[in-house]
């Protein structure tokens, strides 16, 4: 693939590069499917008036009205502690998302760094999961930083 200007093409030259199924999702977005059992997709936005590439990831759940307050606590604590991406939660749908968006404008990036990239957004999506889904649960917010 060698270096190629940061954008939808580049994402969609990774994924047959590395086999990943993905899909058009409109005309500024692909859905990357690594893990066809777990169907969670990797969503790609590309914002090309802004010269911005968005990767996210939504948990699979929807968050109790009860339970947002813990919610926007729990990832706010990820927040403090995520180096690079955000943490969001849409309280009109009860969606928790976490989300890196990259500068498209005078970049350019190899399949490595997609590969680091795409690492950092599923280890970092990975590894709060669970304690999120305690915390939407019913459980303290504070228990999302012990998991």
């Amino acid at each position: 693939m060698g270096d190629v200007a940061i954008g939808l093409d580049a994402v969609k030259q990774w994924c047959t590069a590395r086999g990943f199924a993905y899909r058009s999702n409109g005309e500024h977005q692909i859905l990357i499917v690594q893990d066809p059992e777990k169907e969670v997709p990797i969503h790609v936005v590309g914002f090309e008036d802004r010269d911005l590439l968005t990767f996210a990831m939504f948990l699979p759940m929807t968050i109790p009205e009860e339970q947002m307050d813990s919610v926007r606590l729990a990832i706010s604590a990820l927040n403090s502690d995520t180096f690079l991406g955000a943490w969001a939660l849409k309280p009109e749908t009860g969606e928790v998302f976490f989300r890196v968006t990259l500068p498209t404008l005078g970049f350019s990036m190899g399949e490595g760094s997609l590969d680091f990239m795409v690492g950092i957004l599923v280890g970092t999506v990975s590894s709060a999961a669970d304690g999120l889904h305690q915390v939407a649960q019913g459980a303290e917010w504070q228990s999302v930083l012990e998991s």
